[in-house]
């Protein structure tokens, strides 16, 4: 309570209490809902008026009657709307800001890499899209704070993987707000910005074969040898070389690489697995989500390779691609206006009661707003 406004004052108390609080405050008085028994006598340690719970309403009402008058909606209805992205924008971010008040040098992504690294792991079994889910898992700010090791990006970094993205001065500097220059539009890879987990995209009918180099940063004081585990299912192999990592002071680096292997696959949503760094004492595990998964090519793709597998219309040339679920394959077929001229429900996919493909008419490329049930 704050003495400020209670001091030398009688206080309204909606529940039936001693008071004692109104005492330390400085009230000298209160007045609150008189017990049930009124044969039993109670007693308070200062002034107290009792009163039946029904004579309660009258008097808020007489107390409302004097409040000063604001500019606010007086209508009251029976619904919420929380906005924002969901519930879990707040939570992560008041994490985040712990973190960075515990380690207040630390970059943005930094202190992402240390949230996903600790995350608790979540059971596949209740959701077979996994990560695709539920990403690294769900975080826990305490272990946050010591994640051992961290997958750290500076803003260069991010300004370059920008330019390999395709995006050219003038654009670039929309986003930076500075005089940042693209020295090179090389296309680059996703993976060629540091970040705590990795995908593995393979179109559909291929072997799987990729490799990858991170960078991992000490912020431990103490000297500490991690060594790598990897848990992946069958069919894929994961390696990592080298499989062990000697730091010797905070803000070393060290780099290693990652070797994704298999045979051929056809329509699968996800292979989940990762790669976690356990140091020598016991006491950091730095995980990193790994997943695999099969992307298709395009059906009526007009940048295919071989001429004779092209599909065009009598007026202009079509385009088109594909998209992989769990439960069935969509073929979208376009005409150079971006507009959809027909679509295929391919595998478990139907026109009827249960199960629907649900597409917009009209996109500005060539990708589309869609659901799958």
């Amino acid at each position: 309570m704050d003495s400020r406004k209670i001091k030398g004052k009688i206080v309204l108390c909606e529940v039936i209490w001693d008071g004692s609080g109104v005492i330390m405050a400085g009230g000298v008085g209160v007045i609150m809902p008189a017990p049930e028994f009124n044969d039993v006598g109670f007693s308070f340690p200062f002034p107290t008026t009792p009163i039946k719970y029904e004579d309660f309403p009258g008097i808020m009402e007489y107390i409302r009657s004097t409040k000063v008058d604001r500019n606010v909606d007086t209508r009251n209805v029976k619904y919420n709307i929380i906005s924002g992205t969901s519930m879990s924008c707040p939570h992560a971010s008041g994490a985040a800001a712990y973190i960075k008040a515990t380690h207040p040098s630390w970059s943005p992504a930094a202190i992402i890499s240390a949230l996903m690294t600790t995350a608790y792991v979540m059971d596949p079994k209740k959701n077979e899209d996994k990560e695709f889910a539920y990403r690294s898992g769900h975080i826990n700010p305490v272990k946050a704070v010591d994640p051992g090791l961290v997958f750290d990006a500076s803003e260069a970094d991010y300004i370059n993987f920008l330019c390999k993205q395709g995006y050219n001065t003038t654009k670039l500097r929309l986003v930076t707000g500075d005089d940042s220059v693209c020295t090179s539009t090389k296309p680059g890879r996703p993976w060629d910005l540091i970040y705590p987990s990795l995908t593995v995209a393979i179109e559909d009918g291929q072997k799987i074969t990729a490799v990858y180099t991170w960078t991992v940063t000490n912020v431990e004081f103490s000297n500490l040898t991690y060594s790598a585990s990897v848990y992946m299912p069958y069919p894929v192999k994961v390696t990592v070389e080298p499989q062990v990592l000697s730091f010797s002071g905070v803000g070393e680096k060290k780099a290693f690489a990652v070797k994704v292997s298999g045979p051929e696959i056809t329509q699968q949503p996800i292979f989940s697995g990762s790669i976690v760094w356990k140091d020598d004492d016991g006491v950091h595990e730095v995980r990193t989500p790994l997943v695999v998964y099969t992307v298709l090519p395009s059906a009526f793709s007009s940048s295919n390779n071989n001429p004779s597998q092209r599909t065009k219309t009598s007026s202009s040339e079509v385009k088109g691609f594909s998209v992989y679920h769990r439960n069935g394959i969509l073929v979208f077929q376009l005409d150079s206006a971006g507009k959809s001229i027909s679509m295929s429900c391919l595998s478990k996919f139907h026109f009827n009661k249960t199960e629907r493909c649900l597409f917009s008419s009209s996109i500005r490329s060539l990708f589309t707003v869609f659901y799958l049930y």
